[in-house]
């Protein structure tokens, strides 16, 4: 899945979103994003610091970001030409659906405003209290202390990988 979005205050970004077609069962997800990636940086794409899904791809002023996610591809970026160009390019390697525009994405909500993005898990929030039937529940502050003193005679920190 390709989605087309725009970047803040540039009016030229684009994002769209793009589905693999599930046709060929004998790819794994995993061969298959080895596959793109190996792909991407070919076309001279480089792999992201913070997140190995997503691909950035830099030319001149333009600029083009791509994140994978598992079938699901969003491709967004300044330069309507190379997104053309490079869903063409991807088309040709893969099966690939193209659903246009971005507007629901993994719990995200995406509008369209005329200086850029507005992103909102509004939808899924809404839609979270209505399955658990507590739209109607009145809110209450969480029992949380407002300032946490540390001392040196408490415990060693929590490991966090426990809770991710």
């Amino acid at each position: 899945m390709i989605t087309r979005s725009k970047l803040k205050n540039d009016p030229s970004l684009k994002s769209q979103m793009v589905t693999f077609a599930a046709t060929r069962s004998d790819i794994t997800p995993r061969a298959r994003f080895d596959k793109l990636s190996q792909c991407l940086l070919h076309l001279g794409f480089y792999c992201g610091k913070a997140d190995s899904s997503l691909f950035i791809l830099r030319k001149g002023q333009s600029i083009v970001l791509l994140l994978i996610y598992v079938d699901d591809i969003i491709v967004t970026g300044n330069d309507n030409n190379i997104i053309s160009d490079l869903i063409s390019t991807l088309s040709s390697e893969f099966s690939l659906k193209d659903l246009r525009s971005l507007h629901y994405f993994l719990g995200l909500e995406v509008k369209y405003l005329p200086n850029g993005l507005f992103v909102s898990q509004t939808k899924y929030t809404r839609d979270l209290l209505e399955h658990t039937k507590m739209m109607e529940c009145t809110h209450i502050n969480t029992p949380m202390a407002l300032k946490s003193i540390i001392t040196l005679s408490d415990e060693q920190p929590i490991n966090p990988t426990r809770y991710r």
